[in-house]
């Protein structure tokens, strides 16, 4: 039940209302044997000679009381678990948000988008099941047998021994039946992440599965993720099917075991027939409760798997903060002997040291995985690294508070993530606070105000990266003026202009001249022709430093910079000869 304890853990000040909710389910359960002890009184009444009008209107009153005080005390434990229950799901939501906000970006890089979707929906979801439903059912599940058990106890304990052992040869049933699944409900739930992960990539990819005109059994991992589910669905209905059918015939079987006892003590005179009837009423209802318990042990360890997805979350380390908070004066930004690396034994660097000037323009090249985007990305503590450190205007960023540092970095990335809003939302997001006005005039500052004034409703227009009105180049330059209102001193471009056509290109690159005014900037380019006016360019080989200087310099000292030139030079001189030309149109 360590689960369970989990969850109300999760509940926090949700607690007494959830005990509040408990303790009417239970009220709910017991008040439900009050108008079968009633009918015992009438059958005793009649059998004495005693079933005065006085007596049976009482008796009759005592029961409409306790129906209706079992009306209210339902409503009571559903509104209050229900209450309870839908506010730990917010709370718990908003931890996992926040705490998601104070995670290393090598956290997202390493998990899925359809994995963390899982946590925070399906698996936070199933919680609100348990708290709304199976905990209240459970205590009125576990309250009723108790009464009606305790009664039957007291009527005649040999009976009550009887009607004990269904009741315990259902509990064996399904301790046999949690044991037995318990080994597959991990391989269900990873099973379900993976094909929702698949699921994501597939839909993010469609637009080049159909260019190709493609199906989706050409996208082998998603087809193979959804068999594997399947599989695994199959496999635990087989086993849990003969447990169920077992359980619900032992349920059903009371009878089976008190009736034939009952009739003996009835004729040996050790037991009166109003004791008798009142037994058999109350033994073929007692059990039905238990139903509810096979469905909660059946999704216990479901949400036991989703709780413990839950608990990697909120315990996964989040950037510390620091005991000693310092703010830099100006916003150079300095390496200095840095080791870090994504395997712990495998460092992919060791020892860099760099140095880049306020207000300065530093582009970081180098063939792919040789580090630079993880070099750009530590600046903004990526991640902490393992020895060595970073400083801006010489303070170690892990000495800058967290919220503080990113306000002073701003990114624009080559894949441009929109939010399901507006347009007017999606820049505001650079800066929460941010007046209209100066929503607008970011815009004019990134070349994106026409364009957006053309859209259907301007910028009210809903946008979103499930279905946009705005182009590709638009997307980037809206992008771009979300930096631009956020007004962050230090930028890092991650080749903004990669995916761009000629006029995009140029609207864009206005945009980011005036986004980089003043700023300290970091280009992760692999155009070296739009590099050479940088301040300086960091070439990169393997994690190390290959080469520093500006594109003159490089061009003398640097030998893989002057090769990564020459091909590039060469790749843009390529043409297609007239003959090849003549041969593609003719076909």
């Amino acid at each position: 039940m360590s689960t369970i304890g989990d969850i109300l853990h999760l509940a926090g000040d949700n607690r007494k209302t959830l005990g509040l909710a408990a303790a009417c389910s239970v009220a709910d359960a017991l008040l439900d044997l009050v108008p079968f002890y009633v009918m015992y009184l009438v059958v005793m009444a009649l059998l004495e000679g005693q079933a005065t009008p006085g007596r049976m209107a009482a008796l009759g009153l005592a029961a409409a009381v306790a129906v209706a005080a079992r009306a209210l005390a339902r409503w009571l434990a559903g509104s209050l678990a229900h209450k309870a229950g839908y506010s730990t799901l917010y709370a718990i939501r908003r931890a996992v948000a926040a705490h998601l906000g104070r995670l290393p970006m090598l956290f997202f890089s390493r998990t899925t988008s359809g994995a963390l979707l899982k946590v925070t929906d399906k698996d936070v979801e199933s919680i609100e099941v348990l708290l709304c439903h199976h905990l209240p059912d459970l205590c009125a599940a576990a309250a009723l047998p108790v009464g009606t058990l305790a009664l039957l106890f007291w009527i005649s304990w040999p009976l009550g021994l009887a009607a004990l052992v269904p009741l315990l040869l259902a509990v064996l049933c399904q301790v046999a039946m949690y044991r037995e699944c318990s080994t597959r409900m991990r391989r269900f739930h990873d099973s379900l992440t993976d094909m929702n992960s698949t699921i994501v990539e597939y839909v993010q990819g469609i637009m080049d599965i159909k260019a190709f005109n493609q199906t989706v059994a050409s996208f082998s991992r998603f087809t193979n993720s959804v068999r594997a589910f399947e599989s695994v669905v199959k496999e635990w209905s087989r086993i849990s099917g003969k447990y169920y059918a077992l359980f619900g015939t032992v349920l059903g079987s009371g009878l089976l075991f008190v009736l034939p006892p009952g009739l003996v003590l009835l004729g040996r005179g050790s037991l009166g027939l109003a004791d008798l009837v009142l037994v058999l009423m109350l033994v073929t209802g007692y059990a039905a409760p238990l139903d509810r318990l096979l469905r909660f042990t059946s999704k216990l360890r479901e949400i036991e798997e989703a709780v413990r997805r839950i608990k990697a979350i909120l315990e996964e380390p989040a950037l510390p903060e620091t005991a000693r908070p310092r703010l830099p004066e100006n916003h150079d930004i300095e390496f200095d002997n840095v080791v870090f690396g994504y395997d712990a034994g495998q460092p992919l660097f060791d020892g860099l040291s760099l140095r880049l000037p306020a207000a300065t323009l530093t582009a970081f090249v180098g063939p792919s995985g040789a580090g630079k985007t993880t070099a750009a990305m530590l600046a903004s503590r990526y991640q902490d690294v393992r020895e060595g450190s970073i400083r801006i205007g010489g303070v170690d960023v892990r000495d800058i508070p967290v919220a503080r540092l990113m306000d002073m970095v701003s990114f624009v990335f080559q894949d441009t993530f929109l939010l399901s809003d507006t347009v007017m939302e999606n820049i505001r997001a650079g800066r929460a606070d941010a007046g209209d006005a100066a929503v607008v005039d970011a815009a004019q500052k990134a070349r994106i105000h026409d364009s957006i004034l053309r859209l259907p409703k301007g910028y009210d227009t809903f946008v979103g990266d499930g279905g946009s009105p705005l182009s590709g180049g638009e997307r980037q330059r809206l992008a771009i003026a979300r930096a631009i209102l956020r007004d962050a001193p230090i930028v890092i471009l991650d080749e903004a202009t990669a995916f761009a056509d000629p006029e995009n290109e140029a609207l864009i690159q206005e945009g980011i001249s005036r986004l980089l005014t003043g700023k300290t900037v970091i280009v992760i380019g692999h155009r070296l022709a739009a590099l050479t006016e940088a301040d300086a360019i960091a070439v990169f080989r393997e994690g190390r430093l290959d080469g520093f200087g500006r594109h003159e310099e490089l061009l003398e000292t640097c030998p893989l910079y002057q090769t990564m030139w020459a091909v590039q030079a060469k790749a843009s001189d390529w043409a297609l000869a007239e003959k090849e030309v003549s041969d593609a149109q003719s076909a």
